[in-house]
Protein backbone atom coordinates (compact mmCIF):
# COMPACT_ATOMS: atom_id res chain seq x y z
CA UNK A 1 0.00 0.00 0.00
CA UNK A 2 2.74 2.56 -0.75
CA UNK A 3 1.80 5.85 -1.32
CA UNK A 4 1.34 6.69 -5.11
CA UNK A 5 0.92 3.15 -6.13
CA UNK A 6 -1.88 1.38 -4.08
CA UNK A 7 -3.39 4.07 -1.79
CA UNK A 8 -6.43 3.46 -0.04
CA UNK A 9 -9.88 4.64 -1.57
CA UNK A 10 -10.89 8.16 -1.23
CA UNK A 11 -9.97 10.30 1.92
CA UNK A 12 -13.97 11.48 2.19
CA UNK A 13 -14.48 6.90 2.23
CA UNK A 14 -12.18 6.50 4.59
CA UNK A 15 -13.49 8.90 7.03
CA UNK A 16 -17.46 7.36 6.42
CA UNK A 17 -15.93 4.51 7.72
CA UNK A 18 -14.03 6.19 10.64
CA UNK A 19 -17.23 7.89 11.44
CA UNK A 20 -20.01 5.07 11.17
CA UNK A 21 -17.38 2.45 13.42
CA UNK A 22 -16.28 5.58 15.52
CA UNK A 23 -20.36 6.08 16.81
CA UNK A 24 -20.50 2.41 17.01
CA UNK A 25 -17.77 2.26 19.60
CA UNK A 26 -19.48 5.41 20.90
CA UNK A 27 -23.06 3.30 21.56
CA UNK A 28 -21.71 0.95 22.89
CA UNK A 29 -19.36 2.44 25.33
CA UNK A 30 -22.34 4.59 26.36
CA UNK A 31 -24.53 1.28 26.75
CA UNK A 32 -21.52 -0.62 29.04
CA UNK A 33 -21.19 2.53 31.41
CA UNK A 34 -24.83 2.70 31.40
CA UNK A 35 -25.48 -0.99 32.48
CA UNK A 36 -21.79 -1.13 34.76
CA UNK A 37 -21.16 2.54 35.98
CA UNK A 38 -24.06 4.53 36.98
CA UNK A 39 -26.21 4.14 40.17
CA UNK A 40 -29.07 2.81 39.35
CA UNK A 41 -29.11 -0.07 36.57
CA UNK A 42 -25.80 -1.95 37.30
CA UNK A 43 -27.71 -3.81 40.82
CA UNK A 44 -29.81 -5.90 38.07
CA UNK A 45 -27.12 -6.60 35.28
CA UNK A 46 -25.16 -9.96 35.77
CA UNK A 47 -22.82 -9.67 32.70
CA UNK A 48 -22.59 -6.67 29.97
CA UNK A 49 -20.73 -8.97 27.25
CA UNK A 50 -18.90 -5.75 24.45
CA UNK A 51 -17.30 -8.77 22.59
CA UNK A 52 -20.23 -11.85 22.47
CA UNK A 53 -19.56 -14.72 19.85
CA UNK A 54 -23.08 -16.54 20.58
CA UNK A 55 -22.05 -20.30 19.10
CA UNK A 56 -25.83 -21.29 18.16
CA UNK A 57 -27.29 -24.06 15.55
CA UNK A 58 -27.24 -21.62 13.78
CA UNK A 59 -23.17 -21.04 13.22
CA UNK A 60 -21.38 -18.17 15.33
CA UNK A 61 -23.55 -15.11 16.28
CA UNK A 62 -21.68 -11.46 16.86
CA UNK A 63 -23.93 -8.92 17.77
CA UNK A 64 -23.02 -5.61 19.26
CA UNK A 65 -23.46 -6.37 22.62
CA UNK A 66 -25.23 -8.44 25.03
CA UNK A 67 -26.64 -7.87 28.43
CA UNK A 68 -27.36 -10.71 30.80
CA UNK A 69 -29.66 -9.89 34.03
CA UNK A 70 -29.88 -11.01 37.49
CA UNK A 71 -33.38 -12.23 36.61
CA UNK A 72 -32.41 -14.40 34.53
CA UNK A 73 -33.70 -12.27 31.20
CA UNK A 74 -31.09 -10.72 28.50
CA UNK A 75 -30.49 -8.44 25.27
CA UNK A 76 -29.31 -9.24 21.74
CA UNK A 77 -28.29 -5.78 20.65
CA UNK A 78 -27.32 -4.84 16.76
CA UNK A 79 -26.33 -1.35 15.94
CA UNK A 80 -27.30 -0.86 12.20
CA UNK A 81 -26.88 1.60 9.36
CA UNK A 82 -30.02 0.92 6.65
CA UNK A 83 -28.44 1.58 3.44
CA UNK A 84 -30.75 1.51 0.26
CA UNK A 85 -30.27 -1.12 -1.15
CA UNK A 86 -33.57 -4.25 -0.37
CA UNK A 87 -30.09 -6.80 0.42
CA UNK A 88 -29.25 -4.61 3.21
CA UNK A 89 -32.22 -4.62 4.79
CA UNK A 90 -32.89 -8.27 4.62
CA UNK A 91 -29.43 -8.55 5.64
CA UNK A 92 -30.29 -7.01 9.17
CA UNK A 93 -33.41 -8.50 9.12
CA UNK A 94 -31.97 -12.22 9.22
CA UNK A 95 -29.30 -11.01 11.79
CA UNK A 96 -32.41 -9.94 14.19
CA UNK A 97 -34.55 -13.21 13.30
CA UNK A 98 -31.06 -15.19 14.31
CA UNK A 99 -30.78 -13.23 17.56
CA UNK A 100 -34.22 -13.79 18.63
CA UNK A 101 -33.85 -17.71 18.74
CA UNK A 102 -30.66 -17.01 20.91
CA UNK A 103 -31.24 -19.09 24.24
CA UNK A 104 -28.03 -18.65 26.11
CA UNK A 105 -25.82 -15.65 26.71
CA UNK A 106 -22.24 -15.01 27.97
CA UNK A 107 -21.69 -14.55 31.95
CA UNK A 108 -19.20 -13.49 33.98
CA UNK A 109 -17.47 -16.31 34.52
CA UNK A 110 -16.59 -16.89 31.01
CA UNK A 111 -19.41 -19.56 30.54
CA UNK A 112 -22.76 -18.93 29.24
CA UNK A 113 -26.21 -18.92 30.77
CA UNK A 114 -29.92 -20.03 29.81
CA UNK A 115 -32.15 -16.86 29.79
CA UNK A 116 -35.69 -17.03 29.91
CA UNK A 117 -36.69 -14.08 28.10
CA UNK A 118 -34.95 -12.05 25.38
CA UNK A 119 -35.33 -8.75 24.21
CA UNK A 120 -33.23 -7.90 20.71
CA UNK A 121 -32.40 -4.49 20.58
CA UNK A 122 -31.56 -2.69 17.19
CA UNK A 123 -29.78 0.81 17.57
CA UNK A 124 -30.06 2.92 14.46
CA UNK A 125 -29.15 6.90 13.49
CA UNK A 126 -31.72 9.19 13.61
CA UNK A 127 -32.12 10.12 10.31
CA UNK A 128 -32.52 6.60 9.11
CA UNK A 129 -34.85 5.80 11.95
CA UNK A 130 -37.99 6.45 9.76
CA UNK A 131 -37.27 4.29 7.18
CA UNK A 132 -36.10 1.44 9.03
CA UNK A 133 -39.43 1.26 10.78
CA UNK A 134 -41.21 1.40 7.29
CA UNK A 135 -38.85 -1.25 5.72
CA UNK A 136 -38.24 -3.54 8.53
CA UNK A 137 -42.19 -3.05 10.96
CA UNK A 138 -44.66 -2.11 8.00
CA UNK A 139 -42.88 -3.86 4.85
CA UNK A 140 -41.69 -6.89 6.47
CA UNK A 141 -43.05 -8.34 9.83
CA UNK A 142 -46.68 -6.62 9.17
CA UNK A 143 -46.40 -7.92 5.43
CA UNK A 144 -48.10 -11.63 5.95
CA UNK A 145 -46.48 -12.85 2.88
CA UNK A 146 -42.90 -12.23 3.76
CA UNK A 147 -40.44 -14.49 5.80
CA UNK A 148 -39.75 -12.41 8.67
CA UNK A 149 -42.22 -12.57 11.36
CA UNK A 150 -40.73 -12.93 14.80
CA UNK A 151 -42.67 -13.89 17.87
CA UNK A 152 -41.45 -10.71 19.34
CA UNK A 153 -40.90 -7.64 17.64
CA UNK A 154 -36.89 -5.82 18.09
CA UNK A 155 -37.04 -3.22 19.61
CA UNK A 156 -35.67 0.18 17.82
CA UNK A 157 -33.48 2.75 19.74
CA UNK A 158 -32.95 6.12 17.67
CA UNK A 159 -29.24 7.83 17.96
CA UNK A 160 -27.77 11.53 17.12
CA UNK A 161 -24.25 12.83 18.04
CA UNK A 162 -24.87 16.53 19.45
CA UNK A 163 -21.91 19.33 19.75
CA UNK A 164 -22.57 18.55 23.83
CA UNK A 165 -23.66 15.31 24.27
CA UNK A 166 -25.85 11.51 22.44
CA UNK A 167 -29.21 12.05 22.43
CA UNK A 168 -30.88 7.81 22.37
CA UNK A 169 -34.38 7.32 22.32
CA UNK A 170 -36.59 4.47 22.25
CA UNK A 171 -38.74 4.90 18.87
CA UNK A 172 -42.24 6.16 19.95
CA UNK A 173 -44.22 4.73 16.96
CA UNK A 174 -46.83 1.73 18.26
CA UNK A 175 -45.01 -0.70 15.57
CA UNK A 176 -42.10 -0.61 18.13
CA UNK A 177 -41.35 -4.02 19.99
CA UNK A 178 -41.43 -3.74 24.07
CA UNK A 179 -38.85 -4.65 26.59
CA UNK A 180 -39.85 -7.42 28.36
CA UNK A 181 -36.30 -8.22 30.41
CA UNK A 182 -34.23 -6.72 32.56
CA UNK A 183 -34.84 -6.20 36.48
CA UNK A 184 -35.84 -3.08 39.14
CA UNK A 185 -35.21 -0.35 38.43
CA UNK A 186 -35.85 -1.20 34.70
CA UNK A 187 -34.42 0.47 31.26
CA UNK A 188 -37.88 1.09 30.41
CA UNK A 189 -37.63 3.57 32.82
CA UNK A 190 -34.77 4.92 30.38
CA UNK A 191 -36.32 6.19 27.08
CA UNK A 192 -34.63 9.06 26.44
CA UNK A 193 -30.71 9.51 26.81
CA UNK A 194 -28.73 12.61 26.91
CA UNK A 195 -25.01 11.11 28.36
CA UNK A 196 -22.22 13.44 27.43
CA UNK A 197 -18.93 12.41 26.38
CA UNK A 198 -17.37 12.81 29.74
CA UNK A 199 -20.47 9.86 31.40
CA UNK A 200 -18.60 7.58 28.92
CA UNK A 201 -15.20 9.08 27.86
CA UNK A 202 -13.20 6.52 30.48
CA UNK A 203 -15.02 3.16 28.73
CA UNK A 204 -14.02 4.56 25.81
CA UNK A 205 -10.59 5.42 26.02
CA UNK A 206 -10.20 1.67 28.23
CA UNK A 207 -12.28 -0.64 25.56
CA UNK A 208 -11.36 1.18 21.91
CA UNK A 209 -13.28 -1.24 19.87
CA UNK A 210 -16.32 -2.69 18.82
CA UNK A 211 -17.50 -6.02 17.90
CA UNK A 212 -16.50 -5.84 13.91
CA UNK A 213 -13.70 -5.88 12.41
CA UNK A 214 -11.24 -3.00 13.24
CA UNK A 215 -11.37 -0.03 9.77
CA UNK A 216 -7.58 0.04 8.80
CA UNK A 217 -7.71 4.14 9.61
CA UNK A 218 -9.52 3.64 13.12
CA UNK A 219 -6.72 1.09 14.06
CA UNK A 220 -3.88 4.09 12.32
CA UNK A 221 -5.38 6.61 14.32
CA UNK A 222 -5.34 4.50 17.50
CA UNK A 223 -1.78 3.33 17.25
CA UNK A 224 -0.47 7.12 16.16
CA UNK A 225 -2.22 9.19 18.88
CA UNK A 226 -2.34 6.24 21.80
CA UNK A 227 0.01 2.77 21.33
CA UNK A 228 2.91 4.67 19.85
CA UNK A 229 3.51 7.23 22.60
CA UNK A 230 3.02 4.70 25.36
CA UNK A 231 5.15 2.91 23.64
CA UNK A 232 7.91 4.84 22.54
CA UNK A 233 7.28 7.90 24.78
CA UNK A 234 6.17 11.23 23.10
CA UNK A 235 9.45 12.82 22.49
CA UNK A 236 10.75 10.61 20.01
CA UNK A 237 11.46 11.30 16.43
CA UNK A 238 11.89 7.87 14.80
CA UNK A 239 11.50 4.28 15.95
CA UNK A 240 11.09 0.89 14.92
CA UNK A 241 9.11 -2.26 15.49
CA UNK A 242 7.74 -5.36 14.17
CA UNK A 243 4.11 -6.31 13.26
CA UNK A 244 4.29 -8.83 16.14
CA UNK A 245 5.11 -6.29 18.31
CA UNK A 246 2.67 -3.81 17.75
CA UNK A 247 -0.19 -6.57 17.61
CA UNK A 248 1.15 -7.15 21.42
CA UNK A 249 1.09 -3.60 22.59
CA UNK A 250 -2.61 -3.27 21.47
CA UNK A 251 -3.69 -6.59 23.32
CA UNK A 252 -1.70 -5.45 26.07
CA UNK A 253 -3.66 -1.85 26.69
CA UNK A 254 -7.01 -2.76 24.85
CA UNK A 255 -7.03 -6.61 25.38
CA UNK A 256 -8.67 -7.05 21.46
CA UNK A 257 -6.69 -6.81 18.08
CA UNK A 258 -6.07 -9.53 15.65
CA UNK A 259 -2.68 -9.83 13.39
CA UNK A 260 -4.38 -8.89 9.78
CA UNK A 261 -6.01 -5.95 11.37
CA UNK A 262 -2.64 -4.57 12.73
CA UNK A 263 -0.75 -5.12 9.21
CA UNK A 264 -3.72 -3.05 7.87
CA UNK A 265 -3.33 -0.21 10.43
CA UNK A 266 0.25 -0.14 9.61
CA UNK A 267 0.07 -0.23 5.79
CA UNK A 268 -2.48 2.77 5.86
CA UNK A 269 0.04 4.40 8.04
CA UNK A 270 2.87 3.41 5.30
CA UNK A 271 0.67 4.63 2.32
CA UNK A 272 0.48 8.21 4.35
CA UNK A 273 4.34 8.00 4.10
CA UNK A 274 4.91 8.25 8.23
CA UNK A 275 6.77 4.64 8.43
CA UNK A 276 8.49 2.70 5.81
CA UNK A 277 9.06 -1.17 5.97
CA UNK A 278 11.99 -3.38 4.62
CA UNK A 279 13.41 -6.57 6.33
CA UNK A 280 10.29 -7.18 8.73
CA UNK A 281 11.17 -4.03 10.34
CA UNK A 282 8.73 -1.17 10.63
CA UNK A 283 10.14 2.42 10.76
CA UNK A 284 8.15 4.88 12.38
CA UNK A 285 8.62 8.60 11.61
CA UNK A 286 7.13 10.62 14.38
CA UNK A 287 5.73 14.02 13.94
CA UNK A 288 2.24 16.03 14.64
CA UNK A 289 -0.48 15.75 11.86
CA UNK A 290 -2.95 18.42 12.85
CA UNK A 291 -3.39 20.95 14.85
CA UNK A 292 -5.90 18.81 17.26
CA UNK A 293 -5.77 15.10 17.71
CA UNK A 294 -9.16 14.96 16.89
CA UNK A 295 -8.09 15.59 13.33
CA UNK A 296 -5.56 13.07 13.14
CA UNK A 297 -7.47 10.81 11.24
CA UNK A 298 -8.27 13.31 8.89
CA UNK A 299 -4.55 13.69 8.22
CA UNK A 300 -4.27 10.36 7.91
CA UNK A 301 -7.06 9.66 5.55
CA UNK A 302 -5.67 12.77 3.25
CA UNK A 303 -2.08 12.11 3.71
CA UNK A 304 -2.91 7.95 2.98
CA UNK A 305 -4.99 8.93 -0.52
CA UNK A 306 -1.92 10.63 -1.94
CA UNK A 307 -2.37 14.10 -0.74
CA UNK A 308 0.81 15.16 1.21
CA UNK A 309 -1.00 17.97 3.03
CA UNK A 310 -4.68 18.80 4.18
CA UNK A 311 -6.06 22.38 3.08
CA UNK A 312 -8.47 24.12 5.21
CA UNK A 313 -11.31 23.23 2.43
CA UNK A 314 -11.16 19.25 2.53
CA UNK A 315 -10.49 19.38 6.52
CA UNK A 316 -13.73 21.50 7.12
CA UNK A 317 -15.60 19.20 4.65
CA UNK A 318 -14.64 15.78 5.84
CA UNK A 319 -15.03 17.22 9.37
CA UNK A 320 -18.70 17.85 8.79
CA UNK A 321 -18.66 14.02 8.70
CA UNK A 322 -18.57 13.79 12.19
CA UNK A 323 -21.25 16.12 12.65
CA UNK A 324 -19.75 18.45 15.65
CA UNK A 325 -19.03 14.73 17.25
CA UNK A 326 -16.02 14.78 19.62
CA UNK A 327 -13.11 12.52 18.55
CA UNK A 328 -12.10 10.79 22.50
CA UNK A 329 -9.20 9.44 21.62
CA UNK A 330 -6.87 12.06 23.57
CA UNK A 331 -8.48 11.60 26.80
CA UNK A 332 -6.39 14.56 28.09
CA UNK A 333 -7.23 17.17 25.75
CA UNK A 334 -10.99 16.16 26.51
CA UNK A 335 -10.70 17.20 29.78
CA UNK A 336 -12.54 13.71 31.22
CA UNK A 337 -14.01 13.80 34.53
CA UNK A 338 -13.95 10.81 36.24
CA UNK A 339 -17.00 8.14 36.36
Amino acid sequence: MARGTDSPADPDALVRGYVIYDRAVDIVSIYHWLFTETKELPSTVEHFERYPKLKTSEGELTPDFTVLFKNGTGWVAEIANIALPEGSVESICRQLDKYSRVTHLPNARGGTTEVSKLDVVLLTPIDNATDAVRRIYGERIENPDHWYSPARRPIMIQFAPTPDHYVLQVWPGSQNGSFSAGGEPNYRDWVDLKPPPRNFANNKVRYAFANDPIPPLYLATRLWLNVFPSRFGVSAVTDETTTDEVLGLVRHQYGRGRVGEVDDAMKMLRAAGLVTFADGIWKIRRRRLSRTDSDAHVAIAQLASGARTVDDRSRTRMRRELASQPTLFDENSMGIDAV
